[in-house]
């Protein structure tokens, strides 16, 4: 037992509690509900609290509500009539006595007293609002417990419930709290602010927990109020809903509830009480076990429905578990529920459960990509929205809707919807689903490659996300972000977003976005040369992917080791990377990576020499890329084969392929496919010996190399021109253009291109001691990289010719001899017998001599 100081403390506590919400609402309406069940203790508190705010100024005035007219709204119309300072809104309170005499029995009346109360008080929300002052209304323990029950409007109304005349519950000591299930004192004071005196001071689940407890010593355990008090009990949990550990004493709230309804054969009330543990359950879904707790709280609560004729309750649990087959991807069954669910709610006339579940199924239908039949049922949703005024639910169809037409590629379309959605999300104050629809206008800003719009709201969506503690909403707009960096260049800021991103996926368990996340950092590092640490997150997200069994992200992700493989030069282990993401793209029906794996590998086996079989590969490409529309791949494949066909010496076939690709990317806009192209063009009528026709080609590919900054592509072109500047006799014009090229090559660090236009320029050059200069400057870089052709061609070629015009005839023979070791057992053996028989001529000269 609480001791008499222990209540005196919390008298006090209380006392000053009310006070503080009286002044606070002071000018407004503000309903306060004041329990005790000693009068004298009643009326004292009454008097004290009257002279505190006669000494402040302020007016106070009892009312007493009559048996005859039990009516709270009637009592203070009464007292407002007769004082002007209530009429002029003057600072006043208005005190309520009387509930407690209204009779709780029906003597000659249809219905007692109290229940008249309770029925005036369930309908008179709109009608006190133009009170404009705080009400106090004194109630006893018992006649509370029954308001919560009959008017369970105003209940939900109220401004604050004040406990006057004994300690709150003891929650571990307590007699008839021994339910294990149950939160605990020490369980629920280690989740929740404390007074200085130790209780939990959340007042809507402390008030739940002291009416349980007064009525379990009142009336036993088995009472009917406390299965009602208990489901009150689970629903203010679920209010509160700010830890998971809220929501599962939620749950064992509502189990409580429904063992005695159960036991007492309350099956009406049974069926919602069933429903709402099952939401309960299904809303958690850390695992299978949540999802099949409530898919069995559902079905019961189906059977119940059904066999007691709840019309109502059973077509929300139809829905309910067409919602659970829809999670767990059984989408056929899903579709089977709902489709009852709807006959059921039509039959009814529940227009708000109609569109809900028309909603439910157009989700189902746009996974299933039947985009147009989705599209259907959303737009029946949205009638009916509109029609029962449910701005929520009409802003969610509205975003979905967007959803479909986005993936349809209406962009504009699909804006004009979120748009819609973003105004009613905002008027009704949800502001998740604001920030849900900023992340998808910022999606679709993206792919219309309005960058900086894009990020505006990206941005926005993120403080949002942020502000409502939505971690997941928060991780994927930080991954937005990174990819919007990322296409900007941005990278190293793409690689701090990402960074951001993947703690909060670890942290609320989301396999496939950290995987997702892991994968594009590979990206990024891929780009920037950092390829070990590339292959190191790729391997993660590999793993992650097989883990939770995404096989197409396993199948880029393989895709992309074999793209890191390969530059490493290590094409066995890259053509096996790409083969398992070729076996990976087929089995999920995935054409178009099957068409850039097979492009990947006709790469690598051009690069193999394995021409035919590169062919091969890229026509099976080719095919893909033009069933499934990418114009783009088609573009890049067509340049391939024409590579190939080139080197094949089959020139006529090869410009066929280029024209065709060079039509393609002006088509797409792809303008460094454009430039690629015409410089293989040129390189072919060089060949060919249409220098003129070359020349043209070199010179718009070099216009389009400037115009998109590809410096690397703009010196390949200056020295191409340079090379037909020099065929045709205009050695000037041909130094000129070397020299630019020079200058680009050692600007991007391309060591090979710089070696070969020294040595071009070397060539060019009129005056011999240049020539020599210019060839050796080619050599030393040649040695740098390892080029084994290009040190044997130049030797052998250019640099010992240079050497004996010059008459160093022992450093000539010294240049010779190193040409033919390093085409020595190479497939350069045509560069060893031209080195061996220039020795041979040099000896047989100096014998002459002699």
């Amino acid at each position: 037992m609480a001791s008499s100081e222990d209540i005196a403390q919390e008298n006090q506590r209380n006392y000053d509690r009310l006070i503080v919400a009286l002044e606070a609402s002071l000018g407004k309406l503000d309903l306060l509900l004041a329990v005790c069940d000693d009068r004298n203790l009643q009326e004292s508190l009454i008097q004290r609290y009257e002279a505190e705010l006669k000494q402040e100024g302020i007016e106070h005035y009892r009312v007493l509500v009559r048996r005859q007219e039990p009516s709270l709204r009637h009592a203070i119309e009464q007292v407002v009539q007769q004082k002007n300072a209530l009429q002029q809104g003057l600072p006043a309170v208005v005190t309520v006595l009387g509930v407690d005499d209204l009779l709780p029995l029906r003597l000659d009346a249809a219905r007692s007293q109290l229940e008249k109360l309770f029925g005036y008080l369930q309908w008179t929300r709109e009608a006190f609002r133009s009170f404009q002052f705080p009400v106090v209304v004194w109630l006893t323990q018992a006649v509370l417990a029954q308001l919560t029950e009959k008017a369970p409007d105003f209940w939900s109304w109220r401004g604050g419930v004040f406990w006057f005349g004994q300690t709150k519950v003891n929650f571990v000591t307590a007699k008839g709290w021994a339910i294990n299930s149950l939160p605990t004192s020490a369980e629920l004071l280690s989740i929740r602010p404390q007074s200085q005196s130790g209780l939990a001071i959340n007042p809507e689940i402390a008030g739940w927990l002291h009416l349980i407890e007064y009525i379990q010593q009142q009336q036993g355990q088995d009472t009917p109020l406390l299965a009602g008090l208990y489901e009150r009990l689970g629903k203010a949990y679920t209010q509160l809903g700010n830890t998971r550990q809220d929501r599962q004493f939620a749950i064992q709230a509502m189990k409580r509830s429904i063992v005695l309804k159960r036991k007492l054969g309350l099956e009406t009330d049974l069926v919602q009480s069933l429903k709402q543990l099952g939401d309960l359950h299904f809303e958690v879904k850390l695992d299978s076990s949540s999802v099949q707790s409530a898919f069995e709280a559902y079905t019961e609560a189906l059977e119940v429905a059904q066999k007691t004729g709840d019309r109502l309750g059973e077509a929300d649990t139809l829905k309910a578990i067409g919602d659970v087959r829809k999670f767990l991807k059984q989408n056929q069954e899903a579709l089977c529920y709902y489709d009852d669910a709807l006959a059921r709610y039509r039959e009814i006339r529940e227009r708000r459960g109609e569109a809900t579940t028309l909603e439910a199924i157009g989700d189902v239908l746009q996974f299933l990509k039947q985009s147009q039949e989705a599209l259907n049922f959303y737009d029946q949703a949205l009638v009916l929205y509109r029609q029962v005024g449910d701005c929520l639910g009409e802003a969610n169809t509205l975003k979905a809707i967007g959803d479909v037409l986005q993936f349809l590629k209406q962009s504009q379309a699909a804006w004009s919807r979120y748009n819609q959605a973003l105004a009613l999300y905002c008027q009704v104050g949800n502001r998740l689903g604001e920030a849900n629809t900023l992340k998808v206008i910022g999606d679709v800003l993206q792919f219309l490659k309005q960058s900086q719009d894009a990020l505006s709201r990206y941005n926005q969506a993120l403080t949002l996300y942020r502000e409502v503690g939505d971690r997941f909403g928060e991780a994927n707009t930080l991954k937005a972000i990174g990819d919007m960096l990322q296409f900007l260049d941005q990278r190293n800021e793409a690689l701090n977003r990402y960074d951001q991103a993947l703690p909060l996926y670890r942290e609320v368990g989301d396999r496939l976005g950290e995987a997702n996340t892991l994968q594009v950092i590979g990206d990024v590092l891929q780009f920037l040369n950092q390829r070990n640490d590339a292959l190191e997150h790729y391997h993660q997200a590999l793993a992650l992917y097989r883990e939770v069994g995404a096989r197409l992200g396993e199948a880029n992700t393989l895709q992309a080791i074999g793209d890191v493989l390969q530059f490493l030069d290590q094409r066995s282990e890259a053509l096996n990377r790409y083969d398992q993401a070729l076996t990976l793209y087929r089995e999920v029906g995935d054409r178009l990576g099957e068409a850039n794996t097979l492009k990947a590998i006709g790469d690598l086996l051009q690069f193999l020499d394995q021409r035919h079989e590169a062919l091969q590969r890229y026509d099976q490409a080719l095919t893909l890329y033009r069933e499934v529309g990418a114009r783009l791949g088609e573009a890049n494949t067509l340049q391939a084969i024409g590579d190939v066909l080139q080197f094949l010496d089959q020139r006529d076939e090869a410009l066929q392929r280029y024209d065709q690709a060079l039509s393609l990317y002006r088509e797409v806009g792809a303008r460094l496919g454009e430039a690629n192209t015409l410089q293989a063009i040129g390189d072919i009528l060089q060949f060919l010996d249409q220098r003129d026709e070359a020349l043209q080609r070199y010179d718009q590919a070099l216009t389009l190399y400037r115009a998109i900054g590809a410096h690397l592509g703009e010196a390949n072109t200056l020295q191409a021109i340079g090379d037909v500047s020099q065929l045709l006799n205009h050695p000037d014009e041909a130094l000129s253009r070397y020299d630019q090229a020079l200058n680009l090559y050692r600007e991007v660090g391309d060591r090979l291109g710089e070696a070969n236009v020294l040595q071009a320029i070397g060539r060019t050059q009129a005056d011999a001691t240049q020539r020599l200069h210019h060839l050796q400057q080619a050599q030393v870089l040649y040695e740098a990289i390892g080029d084994r052709y290009s040190q044997s061609r130049n030797l052998a070629q250019f640099l010992a010719d240079a050497q004996l015009q010059l008459g160093q005839t022992g450093p000539a023979l010294e240049s010779l001899t190193r040409a033919a070791q390093l085409a020595d057992g190479s497939e350069y053996e045509f560069f060893r017998q031209d080195a061996l028989a220039k020795i041979q001529e040099i000896r047989q000269e100096q014998s002459q001599l002699s």
